[in-house]
């Protein structure tokens, strides 16, 4: 069962960007099931590859767009890109060294911090920056 279940209240309103973070969302939900099948270390270095790939490739598109556009908050949005993309990385990394359930743990709550607090919170701040610049 789904733990995050996508809704309109979570669109930025640009359909590029709003299939990315639903694919984030069902990263956590996939993520979400392995752990409750107990499956969780076996797939997790291929999920947590997934999640580091997809970061690199989301935040760049973000950054993009903000390249076209007004928004005040980029430099500080790119910060944030940085923190998370690091985070990320040590997170796999550390993972790669000791696969435990701890680290397991951690990136679950991290992909779900990710959505609610990245995806459907800070990044709601350039919505209308994006739509003044022309993109649906």
């Amino acid at each position: 069962m789904p733990i995050i279940e996508w809704n309109d209240a979570m669109s930025v309103g640009v359909k590029i960007i709003d299939r990315e973070h639903q694919y984030l969302a069902s990263l956590v939900n996939d993520l979400s099931d392995a752990l409750e099948a107990g499956t969780g270390h076996a797939v997790l270095g291929e999920r947590l590859d997934n999640i580091v790939d997809f970061a690199h490739f989301h935040f760049n598109h973000e950054e993009t767009l903000f390249s076209k556009t007004a928004y005040p908050q980029a430099d500080f949005h790119r910060r944030e890109h940085a923190r998370l993309s690091a985070q990320i990385k040590d997170i796999q990394e550390r993972y790669r060294k000791n696969p435990s359930d701890e680290i397991l743990d951690e990136v679950f709550f991290f992909v779900k911090k990710l959505f609610m607090d990245h995806a459907v919170g800070l990044d709601l701040g350039y919505v209308s920056y994006i739509r003044e610049a022309g993109f649906k």
